[in-house]
């Protein structure tokens, strides 16, 4: 049987979590304009944006939903692990297998270069 303790401190823990998730992901709505300026090229298609960020701010609401009462929810819990690993599994494949997160850091020279080694 789970301790009361435990209980708590997981309520806790994911209510920090979903919450800070939330404050840091309804800005993403207002900066559509600024990510394509300071990450070029521009975002062509919005819908793949917003849809992204209202997904992820959907799931950010599953996860509050689970911390008001973990043993209630915890069939959530498989699909919460799985969406956190849709996004982690694919950036440790593109960075360990295919180096492509190392374009972010690099001048755009190095950009240009490391594309076409990826494209060929």
């Amino acid at each position: 049987m789970t301790s009361i303790l435990g209980c708590k401190n997981s309520r806790r823990a994911g209510r920090k979590a979903s919450i800070y998730g939330i404050v840091a992901l309804v800005p993403m709505y207002f900066l559509k304009d600024y990510v394509g300026q300071d990450f070029p090229p521009p975002l062509t298609h919005a819908e793949f944006f917003y849809g992204f960020t209202g997904v992820v701010l959907a799931w950010q609401i599953v996860f509050l939903i689970i911390s008001r009462d973990p043993l209630k929810y915890r069939s959530l819990m498989l699909p919460a692990i799985l969406e956190k690993a849709a996004w982690g599994v694919p950036v440790l494949i593109f960075y360990f297998w295919f180096g492509f997160l190392k374009i972010i850091s690099a001048s755009p020279a190095e950009r240009r270069l490391v594309s076409f080694k990826i494209l060929v």
